[in-house]
């Protein structure tokens, strides 16, 4: 009887921590997927002295083309602050917990280099990770991002 209740507890804490396990590991494909992304925007920008304005802009495919297992699209912000955004498949393709939602890549200028940080909105000032229109819960983003 002991045991069972041992098992059932153990149980209880692995599952919820398998779940978010699950989810982190797919939105590193999204970082992973980015990288590339992310060098093009660093030439764009050493090239031509701005950031991109959109995907065309930059060369590469359209938001809705870039696609992976878990990632829906990879659309750069037309506000030409070289920001991009990732956005997620919907359920069951990927985890219910990140289905249509998305975080942004923001690059800084650091004087010729850029370094780049995940954000879960598009304005890194802002620390409110659960309110707005599809952003992913911070608790999920890789924690090399941040």
């Amino acid at each position: 009887m002991i045991v069972v209740a041992i098992i059932g507890i153990l149980a209880a804490v692995a599952i919820p921590q398998y779940q978010n396990y699950v989810a982190r590991a797919q939105v590193a494909e999204g970082l992973s997927m980015a990288s590339s992304i992310k060098t093009a925007i660093s030439e764009y920008y050493s090239t031509h002295g701005k950031y991109p304005s959109n995907n065309t802009a930059l060369g590469i495919d359209s938001a809705f083309d870039i696609k992976g297992s878990y990632v829906n699209a990879i659309k750069v912000r037309a506000d030409g602050s070289g920001s991009f955004e990732i956005v997620f498949k919907d359920a069951p393709d990927a985890h219910s917990a990140i289905k249509k939602r998305s975080f942004y890549m923001i690059p800084t200028d650091e004087g010729g280099s850029i370094s780049w940080q995940c954000h879960c909105k598009s304005d890194p000032t802002k620390h409110d990770c659960e309110n707005g229109t599809r952003p992913i819960l911070k608790k999920y983003l890789p924690s090399s991002c941040l």
